[in-house]
């Protein structure tokens, strides 16, 4: 009897489209896409390491492994650079690393489309679209007001 050994099954492809859904001064949401089959599940490690040249495989640090495409890494220095990836693992095997996303926690963006809603001789009341990605999370929005000094002749 003559057996042909079957190819061996490959991992899960590698998750693409890792990026920030929500960024704030010291966390970033990542978010990642992966192809899963349902017999086949995927489990997932995010991988962090500092941005910058020359990086080593000794660098990257595991900080999440789970079932979610979406994790919030906390307590990240401000105004700051990382590059993360993400592996994905079901039961052929481990798939090969994402290609890494540089990115950067900082403050949300500012509100747009700033409207006068309506106005009384005391009072203003405005309205605006907020940071889409942020509307998960509390965010406080800080309105300031100049008085316009000119009068009219």
């Amino acid at each position: 009897l003559f057996r042909i050994p079957s190819p061996r099954n490959p991992g899960p492809p590698p998750p693409t489209e890792v990026q920030c859904a929500e960024n704030t001064r010291t966390s970033l949401l990542i978010t990642w896409q992966c192809l899963a089959r349902q017999d086949r599940p995927n489990t997932f490690v995010l991988q962090q390491a500092p941005f910058g040249d020359g990086l080593s495989e000794a660098e990257w640090i595991d900080v999440y492994k789970g079932s979610a495409r979406t994790f919030m890494v906390e307590g990240l220095t401000p105004q700051t650079s990382y590059r993360f990836r993400v592996q994905a693992h079901n039961s052929s095997g481990k798939g090969g690393w994402s290609d890494a996303a540089v990115l950067t926690t900082g403050t949300p963006k500012p509100p747009k489309d700033l409207v006068l809603v309506g106005a009384t001789s005391t009072s203003l009341q405005v309205a605006w679209c907020g940071e889409p990605s942020m509307r998960s999370r509390h965010c406080t929005y800080v309105l300031e007001v100049m008085k316009n000094e000119q009068t009219a002749d």
